[in-house]
């Protein structure tokens, strides 16, 4: 009977914590206080009693809304809800679909509408350079713009929750065609 605006659970106007509480505890549960009201059996009085008889498909609804169905059939087994890798093509393509903008842009997807950072990085268009990790550190400080990319191989550990492990990351300021290769 009372409302719940985060589930978008509805409630019957006027009727808070309080008096669902009391009504249920008087009645039971809102059929049987439905079944008073149309038998006459009931206590309720002016306003109150006026919208509950006028809110009682709001009542019912909010009853079905905040019930949990048990009976639910699940088919999966704990293994198929196992974290996995998200095919990222798929999920930007229902992003798109759904006009879901602002999650392509918090998961970094953009990338993906031209393959990815491994499509568009080909070893023409960059050069290594081999340096000091001292020389590298103050370039980095210098910049104030740059690219960055982190090789990664699969991680197997199944304590952890990201499946990949850093091997190698590539520094490139903005504007240039240098790429800065730090391996293991």
């Amino acid at each position: 009977m009372q409302g719940d605006s985060s589930d978008n659970i509805p409630g019957v106007p006027g009727v808070g914590e309080k008096t669902a509480l009391s009504l249920i505890q008087r009645y039971g549960s809102i059929e049987k206080l439905y079944e008073a009201v149309e038998n006459g059996t009931d206590d309720l009085k002016g306003k109150q009693r006026e919208k509950i008889v006028e809110n009682k498909e709001l009542a019912e609804m909010s009853k079905f809304l905040g019930t949990i169905n048990l009976e639910v059939p699940i088919e999966d087994t704990l293994e198929n809800f196992k974290v996995e890798e998200w095919d990222k093509p798929k999920v930007l393509e229902l992003f798109k679909e759904l006009n879901f903008n602002r999650y392509i842009d918090r998961f970094s997807l953009r990338g993906e509408e031209a393959g990815g950072l491994n499509a568009e990085i080909k070893k023409e268009t960059y050069k290594r350079v081999d340096k000091p990790v001292e020389e590298i550190i103050e370039l980095i400080r210098a910049q104030k713009e740059m690219t960055f990319y982190l090789a990664t191989e699969p991680d197997d550990d199944e304590n952890k929750i990201i499946k990949e492990k850093i091997t190698g990351i590539s520094i490139c300021p903005i504007g240039d065609v240098s790429f800065l290769d730090i391996r293991r």
